[in-house]
């Protein structure tokens, strides 16, 4: 990446991230938690990838800190035109700026789509709060939780 670009690139990114405008003379091991997310997810946009993979973006975060996180994923497809994958166990917060969801349990496929239609499915609820995982009774043969009767 050219000097110019390069210069153009962090500008972007610091606009995107102001708190890191505000840090960028500190140094990295003295951000906190969240401003450490911060610093990888622009680091991880800085060569302009097609895909960006976070892995549990959220970990050891205060609930604000996760919120301001989760909003400034939110922004960076529409943005930046990149698909993200996010993995995450704070599936309420994730599937709230998703476009479709997967949700595991103990290791396998207990529910998929839209994430709309699984932030409204009492299952979600279930796996969450105690119901039974994939690969329990009450399974149905595609892999997925049954769905609901009727």
């Amino acid at each position: 990446m050219a000097r110019r670009e390069r210069r153009a690139r962090i500008d972007e990114l610091l606009e995107q991230y102001p708190r890191l405008a505000e840090l960028r003379r500190s140094r990295a091991d003295s951000l906190s938690g969240g401003e450490r997310q911060m610093l990888a997810v622009a680091r991880a946009l800085m060569t302009r990838p097609r895909y960006l993979l976070l892995d549990e973006p959220s970990a050891g975060l205060s609930p604000l800190l996760t919120q301001h996180l989760f909003e400034s994923l939110a922004d960076i497809r529409p943005r930046f035109g990149m698909t993200v994958l996010v993995v995450e166990q704070n599936a309420a917060e994730a599937l709230a700026v998703s476009d479709r969801g997967v949700v595991l349990a103990v290791g396998r496929i207990a529910l998929s789509g839209s994430a709309s239609d699984l932030l409204d499915d009492p299952r979600m609820s279930d796996l969450y709060l105690g119901g039974s995982p994939a690969g329990a009774a009450g399974e149905g043969s595609n892999g997925h939780l049954p769905g609901p009767a009727g």
